[in-house]
């Protein structure tokens, strides 16, 4: 029996989450931003990162602590938004959260050089679609 368990994040911007949109659902991705508002009655937080926000449902992490302020770094499954994060942010899709960690002092100058690079190696090497428009990015 294959079991395929979880499968590899991609590593993407908020900005490019929300262009591809119903595209995504059922994807693994990770991607960094700052917490902007914080619901823990509701499991929900909303991070942004280049003027893009996105909700986030924390349900399947339980309690954690956060600040709004603080750089995460998520990774987790785009579903479909529901109705209760559509009362925050009127988008198609939102991330369900399997790991959040606090990533503050983050270089994100170096951390955008990064994302840049690694899709370059991916897309001369490995031929993976989703890298091919790395270099739009910049």
């Amino acid at each position: 029996m294959g079991n395929k368990g979880i499968q590899a994040s991609r590593i993407l911007f908020i900005k490019e989450i929300l262009e591809q949109g119903s595209n995504l659902i059922g994807i693994a991705v990770k991607f960094i931003g700052r917490v902007i508002f914080y619901d823990p009655a509701k499991d929900l937080i909303i991070v942004e990162y280049q003027k893009a926000r996105i909700v986030v449902s924390t349900a399947l992490i339980g309690a954690i602590k956060l600040r709004c302020g603080n750089l995460l770094q998520l990774i987790g499954e785009i579903s479909p938004s529901d109705e209760e994060s559509k009362k925050f942010c009127q988008q198609e899709v939102m991330l369900v959260a399997r790991i959040i960690t606090c990533t503050d002092g983050m270089d994100l100058t170096l951390y955008e050089r990064y994302v840049k690079y690694r899709r370059e190696f991916e897309q001369e090497y490995l031929g993976l679609m989703y890298a091919q428009d790395a270099a739009s990015l910049y």
